[in-house]
C-alpha cells in the first residue's frame, strides 16, 4: 500500500468519525425548533479535531513508512495520481449538488441551521465519496 493510499484511508476513517460525532451531537436535538439547536460548536469541534488528527496521521504514516524512507522522492505513482483525479472530480460533482441545495434553502428563507448543515454534509460526504473512489481504484488496479 502506497503512502497516498494510507493517507486516503486515514482521511476516510477520520472524516467519517468526525461527521459521525457531529451527527451524534445534533440529531438528538432535532424534532422541534431548529433555532435552539446548538450546532455551531459541535461543527467547529468536529472540523478542528478532524484537521488536527489528519495532520497527526500524516506525520505518523510518513515517519513509519519504510518505502518512503527508502525512496524519499516518490510518495505516489501515476496510478495514484489518476485515482486521485477521478476521486476529486466525483467529489467536486457531489459538493456542487450540495451547494445547489444550500442556495435553494437560502432562497427559500430557511434558517442558517439547514444551510450550514447542507454545506457541511456536502463537504464531508463528497470528501468521503472521493476517498472511496480513490481507494476502490487502487484495489481494482
Amino acid at each position: 500500500m502506497s503512502v497516498m493510499q494510507k493517507l486516503n484511508l486515514a482521511a476516510l476513517v477520520l472524516g467519517l468519525a468526525a461527521f459521525g460525532y457531529y451527527l451524534a451531537r445534533i440529531v438528538p436535538q432535532m424534532g422541534g425548533d431548529v433555532s435552539v439547536i446548538a450546532w455551531q460548536m459541535p461543527m467547529a469541534v468536529s472540523l478542528g479535531v478532524f484537521i488536527v488528527l489528519i495532520i497527526v496521521a500524516g506525520v505518523i504514516i510518513a515517519a513509519t513508512d519504510t518505502d518512503l524512507r527508502q525512496s524519499k522522492d516518490r510518495i505516489d505513482d501515476e496510478r495514484d495520481r489518476a485515482f486521485e483525479r477521478r476521486g476529486d472530480a466525483w467529489a467536486g460533482h457531489i459538493v456542487q449538488g450540495f451547494v445547489f441545495v444550500a442556495l435553494i434553502l437560502l432562497m427559500a428563507g430557511q434558517p442558517a441551521f439547514w444551510v450550514a448543515n447542507a454545506l457541511y454534509a456536502g463537504v464531508m460526504l463528497s470528501g468521503a465519496a472521493g476517498l472511496v473512489i480513490r481507494l476502490a481504484g487502487c484495489r481494482g488496479a
